[in-house]
């Protein structure tokens, strides 16, 4: 796999060098990277500080003819990995099927890009029970293979003066493995992945209410197959000047039979986020730039069943800015508190300072 992305990332710029006129205008080649410094506290010592490449990534999409898309993703921080390999056909905006391996439609907020994220990650929750750093220990980055229906219904006019027009709901609906990103299923049984975004008033096209649910069955070891079950509600409010977004997540990780090992009982975890923000545009040395001040709150909780206490809990408190430079161009700054409890116990204060620059092209 390494080899083989290793020859894509060299062979793409002599690709894009040899399309004809007509071929350039269906094929991009972009990407974009990630570059982190910060600075870790604990009871007034520091535990970690440094520099690292929080993600660089490579991409080609483009469109095939007017009703079939593609994205191919490739990551290279660390072990280079494939993260999206997709085909995409365009019924109408009341349909569209996609086919191959991309995120997985749980959750608003994996569901916005990395460079469009105002923080500077997801929260804890999302990683913990969308495929990021899941606690079933199955997936990567919130994709997995398979295939997706989605659209959008029911067109409303937003307002006679305005004359803008804005749909009732989004859906997307998906069967997928399971198994998290470039592998293969363990079993017969696939999952079944669906959200729904409403905007329910023609007058208030900037609000929008999600649900969305993951109903999983995965197989890890040889105690049987595990159940992956996970919910999420959310609200977002964005005018393009004020930003709100908040979401509560919960689910339970567990066999289907359980059995008298304490390894095997079921673990419920719940969590999620509240963010405000508002933008500020303005003109520097030419350049239309954008800044915003935001404020975040993060929560997460676990506990498996059994007479040992496994419980965790996290709250994490955050005041940041994100700068855009230039429309390819922006920075991160982010300070962070956050109260750990394990197994019952309160743990110090951890806090975070963080410096982020992204850029892309």
């Amino acid at each position: 796999m390494r080899r083989i992305l290793f020859i894509c990332m060299l062979c793409l710029p002599l690709l894009s060098l040899a399309q004809e006129k007509e071929q350039e205008k269906k094929v991009k080649v972009g990407g974009w990277a990630q570059i982190q410094a910060n600075g870790d506290f604990k009871e007034g010592e520091m535990t970690d500080m440094g520099f690292r490449i929080r993600r660089a990534r490579l991409v080609l999409s483009g469109n095939l003819n007017p009703k079939f898309s593609y994205r191919l993703q490739g990551d290279f921080c660390g072990s280079p990995m494939l993260l999206d390999a997709w085909l995409k056909w365009k019924f109408s905006d009341a349909i569209a099927v996609q086919v191959g391996q991309f995120k997985f439609p749980y959750t608003m907020e994996s569901n916005i890009g990395p460079m469009d994220l105002e923080h500077s990650d997801y929260g804890e929750a999302v990683q913990k029970l969308a495929g990021y750093k899941d606690i079933c220990g199955i997936g990567k980055n919130g994709r997995d293979i398979g295939l997706m229906v989605s659209g959008k219904l029911v067109l409303l006019d937003a307002s006679q003066e305005t004359g803008k027009k804005h749909h009732l709901f989004g859906y997307s609906l998906g069967v997928f493995n399971g198994n998290g990103i470039n592998n293969t299923d363990a079993g017969l049984m696939k999952d079944l992945v669906g959200k729904i975004d409403l905007y329910p008033f023609p007058f208030l096209p900037d609000w929008c209410f999600s649900a969305s649910m993951y109903k999983g069955v995965y197989k890890s070891d040889d105690h049987g197959d595990y159940v992956r079950d996970r919910y999420a509600v959310g609200l977002r409010y964005d005018n393009r000047k004020l930003v709100l977004r908040s979401e509560y997540l919960w689910g339970v990780t567990s066999l289907d039979a359980p059995d008298e090992n304490l390894y095997c009982q079921s673990t419920d975890a719940d969590g999620g986020y509240a963010q405000v923000g508002y933008w500020f545009d303005f003109k520097c040395h030419d350049l239309q730039q954008r800044l915003m001040p935001y404020l975040r709150y993060d929560c997460f909780s676990k506990a498996k069943t059994g007479a040992v206490d496994d419980s965790y809990a996290s709250a994490a408190y955050s005041v940041g800015v994100r700068y855009d430079i230039t429309s390819s161009v922006h920075a991160k700054a982010v300070y962070s508190m956050t109260d750990t409890k394990n197994g019952g116990v309160e743990e110090a204060y951890t806090h975070r300072f963080l410096l982020m620059l992204c850029y892309g092209f």
